[in-house]
């Protein structure tokens, strides 16, 4: 566990969090004790099938932990998705056809925020520059 800083210093708090499915036959992440300060942006890296995925959603709030704790903006996460808080699901959540900053503010859109808010809110303002498209995945074989 990270030490140091306060309560308001940190976005993402996880403290001895586990997941497990199938009665604990199969185990996404164990023990896993993390922080990360708000503004800070973290990169959740590994194999296939290693649990990056169960994290984003537990941290979500779509996914309940199996036990630990796991606190965004201070507050526990349970039952509902955390205020301020939503996942893009890898590519199939992405609109090729849209830049990457309109891929970003597309939640916020639908919420009809009005646009001039929306190019300043966080984490979608550092995309406001954006002008590149995704291109469609390539299917190798």
């Amino acid at each position: 566990m990270v030490a140091g800083g306060t309560a308001t210093d940190w976005a993402i708090v996880a403290e001895a969090a586990s997941k497990l499915f199938l009665d604990g036959a199969v185990v996404a992440f164990h023990q896993l004790s993390l922080k990360v300060r708000r503004d800070e942006i973290m990169c959740v890296v590994g194999p296939s099938g290693c649990g990056k995925t169960t994290l984003l959603r537990c941290i979500a709030g779509l996914t309940d932990l199996s036990s630990g704790e796991l606190l965004v903006q201070g507050k526990p996460v349970a039952g509902r998705p955390p205020d301020g808080v939503a996942m893009v699901f890898q590519h199939f959540g992405l609109l090729p056809w849209k830049t990457v900053f309109d891929n970003a503010a597309f939640g916020l859109a639908m919420a009809r925020v009005p646009r001039a808010d929306i190019r300043f809110a966080p984490g979608v303002e550092r995309c406001a520059g954006a002008t590149a498209r995704f291109s469609a995945p390539r299917t190798w074989g």
